[in-house]
Order: C-alpha cells, then sequence, then structure tokens
C-alpha cells in the first residue's frame, strides 16, 4: 500500500529521504492529509511523527512518520453531510456536558436535603428524650409530694390528698408553759 501512495503522490514540494521515500513541507503534509497546517504542527510539536526533521527552509516530514502518526496520506476529503454530523455529535457532547452538569447539582442538592433531614430527625428525637425525661421527673415530683402529704390527711380515690379543714392554731407557750406540761400538770 505504501508503494501505492508513494507512486501516486509527484508534487514539487516533495524531497526524497535517504530510503527515496518523499518527504513534505508542514504545509504541503497538511495539504496532502486534509488537515490544517496547525493540526500538523502540533503533531510536530508533540513528537507524534518520527522522523521529522528541521531544515534550512522548515520541518521536513516523512511519508512514513506522518502515517505513524495516524494521518491519512491522500484519501479523499469527507463529504460534507459529516461536517454536519461532526456538528450533530459537537452539539450532543455539549447536551451531554450540560446534562452531567445539572445530574451534579442535584446530586449535591440531594446530599444537603439528607444531611438536613438527618440533623431535623436527630432534633426530634432529642426533643422526644427531653420530653419524656420532663414527664418522670413530674411524675416523680407528684408521687413524693403525695408521700409527704399522706401523713396529713386523707387519701382520696385517684392517689390525691383530700383536703383537710383548717385546725385552728395553738398557742404558743413560754418555758415555763412547756415544763409545766412535760411534768405532768
Amino acid at each position: 500500500m505504501l508503494a501505492q501512495v508513494v507512486g501516486m503522490i509527484v508534487d514539487m514540494d516533495t524531497t526524497p529521504d535517504h530510503d527515496g521515500r518523499p518527504r513534505w513541507s508542514a504545509a504541503t503534509a497538511a495539504k496532502h492529509c486534509g488537515v490544517s497546517r496547525t493540526t500538523i504542527q502540533r503533531a510536530i510539536a508533540a513528537g507524534r511523527i518520527p522522523g521529522a526533521e528541521r531544515g534550512p527552509d522548515g520541518w521536513l516530514l516523512p511519508l512514513s512518520g506522518l502515517i505513524a502518526a495516524g494521518f491519512a496520506v491522500d484519501r479523499p476529503s469527507p463529504p460534507d453531510g459529516d461536517r454536519d454530523h461532526a456538528r450533530v455529535e459537537v452539539e450532543q457532547v455539549r447536551a451531554a456536558d450540560h446534562l452531567a452538569a445539572r445530574v451534579r447539582e442535584l446530586e449535591q442538592q440531594l446530599a444537603e436535603t439528607r444531611a438536613e433531614a438527618e440533623r431535623d430527625r436527630a432534633a426530634r428525637y432529642a426533643a422526644e428524650q427531653i420530653a419524656a425525661e420532663r414527664d418522670r421527673i413530674i411524675e416523680a415530683q407528684a408521687q413524693a409530694l403525695r408521700m409527704l402529704t399522706a401523713g396529713t390527711g386523707t387519701v382520696a380515690p385517684g392517689g390525691t390528698v383530700a383536703p383537710q379543714s383548717p385546725q385552728p392554731p395553738q398557742r404558743s407557750r413560754g418555758l415555763l408553759g412547756r415544763l409545766v406540761d412535760a411534768i405532768g400538770g
């Protein structure tokens, strides 16, 4: 195949290399490969074209180096329909990139919403625990109050203390009166 390609190529800018194969300038290589000169320059800068040599008049690129770099030499350019297809592919890639960005944004919002829901659940659990502890304290205090007041009144049905009628206040007596009471007098 290489012999066929070499046989088909006759160009004024062709310089044979030491094997007799053609070498082209960057502009001529771009024309034969159906790409821009900039594309060829980028391939040279990246070192993808083996055997490329810088001469006094610019780069000399061997045909074998261009083929090794993946360029299609002297093939017809694709029809115009393929350019439209490429434009559609670019639009599809942009749309896919936009959708991927939207998915990432929605995943972030979902993670934030889940974290907020977890915080709310933890706060609700803590509030329930506090309310339960408060109920236990109220019940313990009510029981203690019932125990303290149980000796002074009668217990009404339902565990509450029945109210007592007020007793008349006792007269306070001095030291002498208490001694008399203690002796039995």
